[in-house]
């Protein structure tokens, strides 16, 4: 399925009418390689802020001072930012999953 996308497509550097880069040298010379790079650079980003409200959820739970709204609140940011790591782990692993029996190889 992929080979017929590409082929009615036509790669990147075609529609684009050049050899466009990324920092690291590789082509983006497919759609498949776009969107699987784009998605993929979105995940590590959800991580990193997933990762940084779990710190900030700690910083809340310490400077509460045993106050029950403040605690209430930081006991909410920190199961929901578990959550949400929770779902970017598995949203990377489906990904990856789905690269595989595509055979993309990214």
């Amino acid at each position: 399925m992929i080979e017929k996308t590409h082929a009615a497509i036509g790669s990147l550097s075609q529609i684009l009418g050049n050899n466009w880069q990324n920092p690291q040298g590789q082509s983006f010379d497919s759609i498949t390689f776009l969107i699987t790079g784009a998605v993929t650079l979105l995940n590590e980003i959800a991580g990193i802020i997933a990762f940084l409200m779990i710190i900030y959820g700690g910083i809340l739970y310490l400077t509460a001072y045993g106050q029950e709204a403040k605690l209430e609140t930081a006991k909410k940011t920190l199961i929901w930012s578990i959550v949400g790591f929770i779902l970017i782990i598995f949203a990377a692993y489906v990904i990856k999953q789905v690269e595989y029996q595509l055979k993309v190889n990214v």
